[in-house]
């Protein structure tokens, strides 16, 4: 299923994108799928519409291409320097650094640098509070330093996903640091 996207951007130019809606077991990672003089990018349906829902892995030197989701994502890089595009802006995310991607925004894993990253994605109702804490606003620093707090990310990778008063205790406190730092 395609269907075209309008966006406007904030110099007042309108771009358009093609969204592919794909099943789950598409592949659609190739890098033969993406046009990005059109920008096409990947609409993903496994990540949509279930109540407290959260899966992680752990992925070394992972590229995925321009795709975007109604859960939101939380990138942390256990080794080396991980690069990801949000909305068009690359940022670097080093060892023991966190970023958090919205639902909705578009993002991919470019794979300029080795690295081994922990990656989980969850439906919104996790974290209702920090969802309307942040509406509309952009975090100062997308990028935050977790050295201080490394416990929390190893407790969270760690945890059972389907133990959800656990998820959701690790994920308010992981926001409520990304909230102090970001």
């Amino acid at each position: 299923i395609n269907s075209i996207f309008k966006n406007s951007s904030t110099n007042n130019s309108i771009s358009y994108a093609i969204l592919t809606f794909y099943s789950k077991s598409d592949k659609i990672y190739s890098e033969s799928n993406i046009s990005r003089g059109h920008f096409m990018f990947f609409y993903q349906t496994e990540n949509i519409g279930n109540s407290y829902e959260c899966r992680s892995g752990v992925h070394e030197n992972w590229v995925v291409s321009p795709h975007i989701h109604e859960y939101n994502e939380l990138l942390f890089t256990k080794t080396g320097v991980t690069y990801i595009c949000i909305e068009g802006k690359k940022y670097p995310v080093p060892e023991n650094h966190l970023i958090f991607i919205r639902s909705n925004q578009i993002h991919e894993f470019t794979g300029e640098a080795p690295s081994v990253f922990c990656s989980s994605v969850f439906s919104n109702d996790f974290i209702p509070l920090f969802n309307r804490l942040t509406l509309g606003k952009e975090l100062e620093t997308p990028v935050v330093d977790f050295s201080d707090n490394i416990w929390l990310l190893e407790a969270f990778e760690k945890a059972d996903t389907t133990d959800v008063m656990k998820i959701c205790g690790l994920m308010n406190l992981i926001c409520s640091v990304i909230l102090e730092k970001g």
